[in-house]
């Protein structure tokens, strides 16, 4: 599915509600959530989106990420919904989303799975970076298993296939999977590295001094934290974030971005499409 500025606009401002709602949330509950991946870059820069950006990207500690989980869901409009893999059986990601649930964004890969399919934000965990080689081999094989449930993730090649067979003999149930992933990241030793897991291949084992306390910003005029060394993050991730554009290789020759989605809906929920498909 193709989108025009226009259109990506739109969802994002249903977006922009859901990070309002979750930064009250975050307040009460006394969570500091930081912004990363694009939407630091669009705070930084644009102090809002990143033109024809898709999401908003937020980082939670571990510690307050569980918390955020768990109390999170009492302080929000009722049409939120904070999906992770304890809260929504099918969900198969390591890190939770804030979902409106009277909205549609319907991924390709995961349009065949039982679960909440609105407009997100993702919430990802900043975890202790693990030394321990067994933890992220078990990491690694839990994550292989799981890639089983997407459309577009079968292995190809032998390797791939003989991972994706090991990966099913140590743990043959797809749901026991997913949480055993997320109970043995909630396992790693306290370090001066975190990652931030589910997020891109260059958080991995990235000081904890770039976050910090924070420096407080502004996103779309609701309050923002980035890292407290917000430019090592950003170079580190983006190399030139001040001329890094998020559509490499995304745009159309008409001028519309290329999306994950099959279905995007500001005005009608999921549901109503599944209901259409059942039909």
């Amino acid at each position: 599915m193709n989108l025009t500025l226009e259109e990506i606009t739109r969802v994002n401002r249903v977006q922009t509600e859901i990070y309002k709602n979750v930064v009250e949330a975050c307040k009460k509950l006394d969570i500091k959530c930081f912004m990363v991946h694009g939407s630091l870059l669009g705070t930084v820069r644009n102090q809002g989106f990143v033109p024809f950006d898709d999401d908003i990207d937020i980082a939670i500690p571990r510690e307050q990420y569980e918390k955020f989980i768990n109390e999170a869901p009492a302080l929000l409009d009722s049409r939120y919904f904070v999906q992770s893999a304890e809260t929504d059986e099918g969900y198969p990601l390591e890190f939770a989303k804030v979902r409106d649930s009277q909205t549609t964004y319907i991924v390709d890969s995961l349009s065949h799975v039982t679960m909440n399919h609105g407009i997100y934000i993702d919430v990802f965990p900043i975890e202790n970076a693990s030394d321990s080689k067994w933890q992220r081999l078990k990491i690694a094989l839990l994550s292989t298993r799981i890639l089983s449930v997407y459309k577009d993730k079968k292995p190809t090649g032998f390797s791939a296939r003989l991972k994706r067979f090991v990966a099913w003999l140590y743990c043959p149930s797809l749901k026991k999977a997913i949480l055993k992933r997320s109970q043995a990241l909630r396992k790693n030793k306290k370090s001066d590295k975190v990652t931030v897991y589910g997020g891109k291949g260059k958080e991995r084992s990235i000081p904890w001094e770039w976050f910090g306390q924070g420096e407080m910003m502004q996103f779309e005029g609701i309050e923002a934290w980035a890292p407290k060394m917000y430019k090592e993050y950003l170079t580190h991730i983006y190399g030139d974030y001040e001329s890094r554009t998020l559509v490499e290789g995304k745009m159309t020759e008409d001028g519309r971005v290329i999306m994950n989605a099959s279905i995007i809906d500001t005005e009608k929920p999921y549901t109503y499409y599944l209901e259409q498909e059942e039909r």
